[in-house]
C-alpha cells in the first residue's frame, strides 16, 4: 500500500513537470498576444494618447518577463518610452536590455538616452563601448554596410574622425545607383557633422524622413 502511495506521488509528479512546457507556452502565447494588440493600439495613435502608450508598455514588460531574450521585445518597449518621452525609465530599461544584450546598437542608445539626460560624458563612454563592439563584428564581416556606417558615425561623435572616410569609402551596393546615392547622401551628412551628438542624426532624420 505505502509502496502504490509512492508511486502514485512520483506519477503526479512527472505529470506535473511534463504540463509546465505547456503552461509556459500558453502564458507565453496570451502575453505576446497582449503585448501586439496594445502595441497596435499605441500606434495607430501615433503614441498621443499617453495612457494608451503606458498600457502598452507595461504588456511589453509581461511578454518581457517571460520571454527575456526576445530582442524586438525590448526594441519595442524602448520605442514606447522614448516617444512618451521618458528617459529615466528608457535609461533603466537599456541597462536591462544591456544585462541579456551588450550589443553595440544597445550602448549607442543608452548613450543617446545619455544626452537626452543632458550627461554627455556619460554618452560619450557608451558610444566608445559601442565602437569596439561594432569594431569587432568589422573583424568578422568587414563589408557589413550597416557597421560600417554607424562606427563612421559614432566617431564622428566622439571626435575621432582619422578612419571616417575610410570606412565610409568601402560602402558599396554594387551596381544599384539607387541605393549608391542614398549611400552618398548617408556619407555626406555623416562628414557634414559639426556637434550635437547622436541627436543631431536623430532630429535630422525627424525633419526629413
Amino acid at each position: 500500500m505505502l509502496m502504490n502511495k509512492r508511486k502514485i506521488k512520483i506519477i503526479a509528479l512527472i505529470l506535473l513537470l511534463l504540463s509546465l512546457p505547456i503552461g509556459y507556452i500558453v502564458v507565453l502565447s496570451i502575453s505576446i498576444d497582449t503585448q501586439n494588440r496594445d502595441l497596435v493600439n499605441a500606434i495607430q495613435t501615433n503614441f498621443k494618447i499617453k495612457p494608451l502608450v503606458e498600457e502598452s508598455i507595461e504588456s511589453t514588460n509581461r511578454a518581457i518577463f517571460w520571454k527575456p531574450w526576445d530582442k524586438v521585445l525590448r526594441q519595442n518597449r524602448l520605442t514606447l518610452l522614448m516617444e512618451i518621452q521618458d528617459y529615466n525609465q528608457a535609461l533603466i530599461a537599456i541597462q536591462d536590455d544591456l544585462k541579456v544584450l551588450p550589443s553595440g546598437d544597445n550602448y549607442a542608445r543608452e548613450g543617446l538616452i545619455y544626452e537626452y539626460l543632458g550627461e554627455k560624458d556619460k554618452a560619450k563612454g557608451c558610444y566608445l563601448q559601442a565602437i569596439k563592439l561594432y569594431r569587432d563584428v568589422l573583424k568578422e564581416n568587414p563589408n557589413s554596410d550597416y557597421y560600417l556606417a554607424e562606427t563612421a558615425t559614432l566617431l564622428m561623435i566622439v571626435g575621432d574622425t582619422n578612419e571616417v572616410r575610410t570606412l565610409l569609402s568601402r560602402r558599396k551596393v554594387g551596381d544599384n545607383t539607387v541605393n549608391q546615392e542614398m549611400i552618398n547622401r548617408q556619407n555626406g551628412l555623416i562628414l557634414s557633422y559639426k556637434s550635437g551628438g547622436l541627436l543631431w542624426f536623430v532630429d535630422y532624420a525627424k525633419k526629413h524622413y
